[in-house]
């Protein structure tokens, strides 16, 4: 967009033929109250302020309507309370989304299809706005993401889907953030300082021989609260327990018992 030219306000670049021509010297020197010289840009004398200021200030308006038609709006409707490991240009990421129209008819989504939609984020993988609206996103946030037609499927839409011209909305959960150039990591959470000698028993709260998978929530989050453990980053905080909770239940009864936990623990706990 080219940038606004506002003669009244003296932006812009002015020569002195210009202002010949417009009838009048190119310069009119005046006194300023420091004392010092100032130079006086003066309207032509054919030209009604009112009238020209008038013209600037719509032609204004119209530009900064067309600038916020063509961006992505992006409304944060979740942050998890630790996200530090965000997008970035070049990070894989998986994400479940919900595609509507702006009346909210759905028109696709990953969750009816039970798979997320996986890609590296600025690499022309998807459609602009999406490119755009996805970065700085950590694991588990949520955004609501409205993408005009230029930036996603613009006149020629997507046969029997996405009509020509169409503004669409995504509602959209990250599930993971991972840098390709890294190792994907085998330790999905880890003790910060010494490690626990018997964190079966710290676990089981009612001393029944056996944790729950509330019981192992619990104590992972209290963990992490109060800094003597740490999630892996970019992952869903829950996708993780999840799967150390899988891991260590062998027999998949939904509980861990003592013989099935791998964890630091006690051998007189049977």
């Amino acid at each position: 967009v080219s940038p606004v030219v506002c003669p009244v306000c003296g932006f812009g670049n002015r020569t002195p033929q210009a202002d010949l021509h417009a009838g009048r010297s190119a310069h009119t020197p005046i006194p300023d109250i420091s004392g010092r010289t100032a130079i006086f840009f003066s309207l032509p004398r054919n030209v009604p302020k009112m009238v020209l200021m008038a013209a600037i200030l719509a032609a204004v308006v119209q530009v900064l309507a067309g600038l916020s038609a063509e961006e992505v709006q992006v409304e944060v409707t979740f942050k998890p309370e630790r996200c530090t490991f965000v997008s970035e240009d070049g990070y894989f990421l998986r994400y479940h989304y919900n595609g509507t129209f702006p009346d909210g008819k759905k028109f696709d989504s990953s969750h009816d299809r039970g798979n997320t939609f996986d890609f590296t984020l600025g690499k022309g993988e998807v459609i602009k706005g999406m490119d755009q609206a996805l970065k700085g996103m950590c694991a588990g946030e949520r955004r609501t993401i409205t993408i005009p037609p230029h930036l996603a499927y613009g006149d020629s839409g997507v046969d029997g889907v996405i009509p020509s011209g169409a503004t669409l909305v995504f509602d959209v959960e990250m599930v993971e953030v991972r840098d390709p150039s890294e190792d994907i990591p085998n330790v999905l959470f880890w003790w910060v300082g010494e490690t626990p000698t018997n964190a079966f028993g710290d676990m089981d709260a009612d001393n029944d021989k056996i944790i729950t998978k509330d019981e192992f929530t619990t104590y992972c989050y209290e963990q992490v609260k109060a800094g003597t453990g740490s999630f892996l980053s970019g992952r869903r905080e829950q996708d993780l327990i999840d799967d150390m909770f899988h891991f260590q239940d062998q027999d998949g009864d939904g509980i861990i018992s003592h013989a099935e936990f791998s964890g630091p623990k006690e051998h007189d706990e049977l």
